[in-house]
């Protein structure tokens, strides 16, 4: 893959994310803790849970995978029926976890994207770790804004 198309990959990724970022505060910043605890059904995620979640993913595979921290990461307790935030609680947990990934992008160099790493029980690129988790947190921006939308209704404003 040539330098400067992959330079360019990179930052369009990163562009991506900030976008994803600002979006899922703004979707919070609406919100009351009640709206964000709240569950359109008993399998259904919360807002929180699925801000709990998307940081977990992103923390799991650019602050571990990536960059190497260890994998502390409890996958089933994200979604679990006990996780209660704050609004100001999830705001910090979106912004800590975007400025993470961040500064990992930002010492990327071109030449890693094929460079791979354990996933499960395959290896994969991180190229495909990078396009894969921006699908994945804009699946699960989707699902907040929706809730979001449900909560406010009238009074929800277009982010």
């Amino acid at each position: 893959m040539g330098n400067e198309v992959a330079a360019a990959f990179v930052s369009d990724q990163q562009r991506k994310l900030r976008d994803i970022r600002r979006r899922m505060l703004d979707t919070l910043g609406q919100l009351s803790e009640a709206d964000v605890n709240w569950r359109p059904g008993a399998e259904s995620n919360s807002v929180a849970n699925l801000a709990v979640h998307v940081c977990g993913n992103l923390t799991q595979r650019y602050v571990a995978q990536m960059g190497g921290a260890p994998d502390v990461r409890d996958r089933a307790a994200e979604f679990s029926l006990d996780v209660h935030r704050t609004v100001d609680q999830l705001q910090w947990m979106v912004d800590s976890t975007f400025d993470a990934v961040d500064e990992i992008l930002a010492g990327f160099t071109p030449e890693r994207l094929l460079e791979t790493v354990q996933l499960r029980d395959r290896q994969e690129p991180l190229l495909h770790i990078i396009t894969h988790t921006i699908n994945h947190a804009s699946e699960h921006l989707g699902q907040m804004l929706y809730i979001a939308k449900m909560r406010l209704g009238t009074a929800w404003k277009s982010v």
